[in-house]
């Protein structure tokens, strides 16, 4: 026989359950958002530093000289550019490597959004946050 003390329990747990599932709506529809958007205006005005990091993925190179900061960085990119090479067939690792800087921005302003919330514990201030760090200068 249910009493009221478990149906009141049960009823917080689903209230929960709902808030987490529309947390993570919200941090879906933001990785997918900024990932679009970062996708539909990727430039061919390269960098030095993406321009080197693309010629060490296309060369295999597993260390990087002087710069030891982004060693894991070139591992990736040279791990990312065989794999999209074999499977799509690309001239360069210019286009695949700015195709994996745009999802793992996205991802990243993904995880930046669950911090906010988590911090902040308001759903409006995180997505605010999130949208302002996504489309700054840097970033």
């Amino acid at each position: 026989m249910l009493n009221h003390k478990n149906v009141r329990c049960s009823y917080f747990r689903m209230d929960r359950l709902e808030e987490t599932l529309s947390i993570r709506r919200v941090s879906i529809s933001l990785f997918l958002t900024t990932f679009l958007i970062y996708i539909f205006s990727i430039s061919k005005a390269y960098h030095y530093d993406s321009i080197s990091l693309a010629v060490w993925a296309e060369e295999g190179a597993s260390y990087v000289n002087g710069q030891q900061h982004h060693v894991l960085l070139t591992l990736i990119n040279m791990i990312f550019y065989r794999l999209s090479s074999q499977l799509f067939h690309f001239r360069s690792a210019l286009l695949p490597l700015s195709i994996l800087g745009c999802f793992l921005g996205a991802l990243g302003n993904a995880i930046f959004f669950n911090t906010l919330n988590i911090l902040l514990r308001d759903k409006i201030l995180a997505v605010f946050g999130t949208l302002c760090l996504s489309f700054s200068f840097d970033y």
